[in-house]
Order: C-alpha cells, then structure tokens, then sequence
C-alpha cells in the first residue's frame, strides 16, 4: 500500500464521520438544518474534489515511471472548480436548505484533512 492509497482510506473514514455527525445535526436540532445541511454538500464536494485530484496525480506518476510524460492536458481544476461553483449555486438556488456560507466553508474541508493527514503520518514516521 502506498501512501496516497494510506491517505485516502484514512480521508474517507474522517469524512464520513463528519458526515454522519452533520446528518445526525441535522436530523436532531432543526435549528440548525440549513447550516449542518450546507456542510455536508460542502463537504462532500470537497471530497469528490481530492479524490479526483488523486487519481490525476496517480495519473501523471504512472506515465512519468513509464516514460510516457506526452501530453497531459485537461480539464481537471475546471472540473474540481465546476463542482464547487455547482454546489454554491444550488446553496444560492434552495437557501431553505443550504446555508451558502457553511457551503463555501466547507469546500476546503478535505484539503485541511489531508493536510493534518500528513502531518501526523509524518510524525508517526520519525
């Protein structure tokens, strides 16, 4: 197992119970529905979002081992940025039921992960 794969296992398990910790918000405190609610479609396109960029960079590291570095153009930030545009749009479009701050608050959410990710794999390892 490499480390990009030890990364997105441990992502996928801290994202999904944030998750389930918003649902369970969401679902107790209707208060705070729209709120818990932004930060799940935040969240979860974030997580669309490294899990994309991880295959792209899984991507560009095979060809560059097989000396195949030809042309590696494409649409990979305008899609990450489309997805992110989409889901501030439908927090725009049903306010009822996305808070558009808790949205846009939460499309970095998997990128602060994966950051303290590293830092405590980097700390496991000396």
């Amino acid at each position: 197992m490499n480390e990009l794969t030890k990364y997105r296992r441990v992502l996928t398990m801290l994202t999904l119970y944030f998750l389930a910790l918003c649902l369970l918000v969401a679902a107790f405190l209707p208060s705070y529905r729209s709120v818990a609610l932004g930060l799940v479609l935040g969240s979860s396109v974030s997580f669309i979002n490294i899990l994309y960029l991880g295959y792209k960079v899984k991507k560009v590291t095979e060809a560059v081992a097989s000396n195949k570095a030809g042309n590696r153009s494409g649409m990979g930030f305008g899609v990450r940025a489309a997805l992110s545009i989409l889901a501030v749009m439908l927090a725009l479009k049903a306010p009822g039921y996305f808070n558009v701050i808790a949205v846009a608050g939460s499309l970095v959410l998997a990128q602060f992960l994966i950051l303290f990710i590293g830092f405590r794999f980097s700390r496991k390892e000396n």
